[in-house]
């Protein structure tokens, strides 16, 4: 049993640039980072609010990609994908396509049912129909 002992590092260029790599939380970077100081909690809460691009790889192996404050994202890995873009929701993976405005007001799903036979809904005011 081979156990690596990597070390969590940070750059940042304030306030233009951050990156990290870190075992626990994987590595990624990101544009404007207001906060001046090495601190989690203000990156992970406060940074999407004024990041203009952001990319990350997680530890298990999901990518994240978002800009212009998270008007813009993605998430995928080797099996599923999900863009987000104004409103807008597109989530596919093998058992679940998706459709929807503003997070199901409206929208399509092809997803199980209770029986686990893969069913069509249209959504409206986040009810399946």
């Amino acid at each position: 049993y081979t156990r690596d002992n990597r070390e969590a590092g940070s750059l940042k260029i304030w306030p233009l640039f951050h990156y990290y790599d870190d075992p626990a939380q994987g590595t990624g970077w990101q544009t404007i980072s207001l906060w001046p100081f090495p601190d989690d909690t203000m990156d992970r809460i406060w940074g999407p609010l004024y990041s203009v691009v952001e990319w990350r790889r997680e530890t298990n192996g999901d990518k994240y990609f978002g800009m212009l404050f998270r008007l813009y994202s993605q998430r995928w890995n080797e099996k599923e994908n999900h863009v987000f873009f104004a409103g807008f929701d597109y989530h596919n993976a093998p058992q679940r396509t998706e459709f929807l405005l503003l997070g199901g007001l409206l929208g399509y799903s092809h997803i199980p049912n209770e029986d686990g036979k893969m069913s069509h809904y249209l959504n409206f005011f986040w009810f399946k129909l």
